[in-house]
């Protein structure tokens, strides 16, 4: 239900300009079903273990995280996670996944099948 909602980018758009184009229609598509983001969270990790509570390695990260007034219109769940710190966290990282790629980066499993079919 909620995955049909989100909209496929723009057509001709790079690589960047389209991740970040789904990611961001998710987080709208989660906005409108604010419901969906807890039984996401509420989901086990691998082998069936459950998902250890965020925080847990950082002593009241949780508190520090949730002190300030944000957008409570735009946050999908809690703490700091209104859209400008979403999108600003979001260009950050595709920035940071763009230079590795321009330096010739590839995750294990593209070596692994690389050198599989090679």
């Amino acid at each position: 239900m909620i995955v049909g909602e989100i909209d496929p980018p723009t057509p001709g758009a790079g690589r960047k300009d389209a991740i970040r184009q789904r990611i961001l229609s998710a987080r709208e598509a989660l906005l409108r079903h604010r419901w969906a983001s807890q039984v996401i969270e509420s989901r086990t990790g691998g082998a069936g273990r459950p998902v250890p509570p965020t925080g847990r390695a950082v002593p009241h990260i949780i508190e520090i995280a949730t002190a300030l007034a944000h957008d409570g219109e735009s946050a999908v769940g809690q703490g700091c996670d209104d859209q400008f710190e979403f999108e600003f966290a979001l260009d950050v990282l595709l920035d940071g996944f763009e230079r590795l790629h321009q330096r010739g980066w590839t995750s294990t499993a593209s070596k692994r099948a690389a050198e599989a079919a090679g």
